[in-house]
Order: structure tokens, then C-alpha cells, then sequence
């Protein structure tokens, strides 16, 4: 076993082709002295990658933060929040969606790429973004024209390898409206890398 400060983290398999091959007491000794360095390596890397995606989500907020400051209009919020994301990211294409309870229609307020073809509207329960929208939770599609979940409308628009992620957009503990997040496949966004995240009411 490879194991870290008591955490499994993997594990190692060594073998010898030849069968007259016994391993001896001090070979299982080295193997796991070798093991042990393994897996503090390997923990060592993943705290590091933790702390890295902490430290690009921390960035990615106070940019959004600051250029929320410095905006005028509710439109112009939401561009910038759209275009922050997607920078964030690395991806060119999202979109992001509100609820129109007048209606009972998601609306599209901001599309950048190929999402500007996507429908301006849709019912709350339809597709990707009604699924997120109504069940307040993340959804990753690992390609939007084969997802179970993806409108027919929204199918026809989408180009081939392309899959992305739902996230619900929250005031207070109430569910507003969606945003979604496309890329290029083989790149695949991670649940675990999809926390809801409040708007701010005020500026």
C-alpha cells in the first residue's frame, strides 16, 4: 500500500517474470521503504495541485470582484461575469441564464461563441439549464449533443465535442438562474470543481 500521514493513496505491484523468483524479507523492506517515498510524493503533489486550484479560484474571484465594482448597469455585470469565468477557465464559450418568473422561462442574458446560436428561451425544466436551474445543483455533460438531459433545441446548436458544465447562480438560498460552461473535448470540467456560488445583492 501507498500510504500518506494514514491516507491510502494508492498502492504498488511488483512481479518477476521468471517463476524460480522469490522475493526475500529485505527485498519487501525496500519495496516498502521504496512505497513510502512514493507516496509522500504523490500527497505532496496533490496538496499542490489543491493549493494551485485554490489559489486560481481565489484570483478568478477577486477579478470578478473588481470588475463588478466598476460597473455600471446590470448588463454590464453580467457580461463581465460571464467574460471572468470563461477567462478563468480557459474556454471561449458560455452563456448565462435568468428566470423570468413573469414568463416561467429561463432567459438568455449573455452568450459569447457559439452560444449566441442557443434559444433565447426556455422553460425552466427543459435541457442542461433546467436541470440545474430546478434541482439547484451542478451538472457536467461530457458532450452536450449526446447527454440524456440536453434539449433538442439546444442539441441542434451545439457542435460536436463539446461538453461543459450547469452551475446554478443563487441569491440568498433562491436559485435565479443558470451558467453555462462549454469545452472542447478532451478537456472535461470536474464536479469537484463546480461549487455553487452566491451573488452578491449588493455592490
Amino acid at each position: 500500500p501507498l500510504l500518506a500521514h494514514d491516507d491510502l493513496v494508492g498502492a504498488l505491484l511488483v512481479g518477476d517474470l521468471s517463476p524460480a523468483r522469490r522475493f526475500s524479507e529485505m527485498d519487501v523492506k525496500r519495496l516498502m521503504l521504496f512505497a513510502e517515498q512514493v507516496a509522500h510524493i504523490l500527497s505532496s503533489r496533490q496538496r499542490l495541485d489543491q493549493a494551485q486550484r485554490r489559489q486560481a479560484e481565489l484570483e478568478l474571484l477577486h477579478k470578478i470582484s473588481t470588475a463588478l465594482r466598476q460597473s455600471r448597469t446590470t448588463e454590464e455585470i453580467f457580461s463581465l461575469l460571464v467574460k471572468e469565468v470563461l477567462a478563468g477557465l480557459q474556454t471561449p464559450a458560455g452563456s448565462l441564464w435568468l428566470y423570468d418568473p413573469a414568463n416561467d422561462e429561463l432567459v438568455r442574458v449573455v452568450a459569447q461563441d457559439f452560444h449566441v446560436r442557443l434559444p433565447a428561451q426556455l422553460k425552466p425544466h427543459m435541457g442542461v439549464a433546467g436541470r440545474v436551474f430546478t434541482t439547484g445543483q451542478p451538472y457536467v455533460a461530457h458532450e452536450f449533443v449526446s447527454d440524456p438531459y440536453a434539449h433538442d433545441s439546444i442539441r441542434a446548436q451545439m457542435p460536436a465535442g463539446w461538453g461543459g458544465a450547469g452551475v446554478p447562480l443563487r441569491v440568498g438560498d433562491e436559485t435565479v438562474g443558470v451558467l453555462l460552461v462549454t469545452t472542447q473535448l478532451p478537456r472535461e470540467l470536474r464536479p469537484d470543481g463546480l461549487e455553487p456560488r452566491t451573488l452578491a445583492s449588493g455592490r
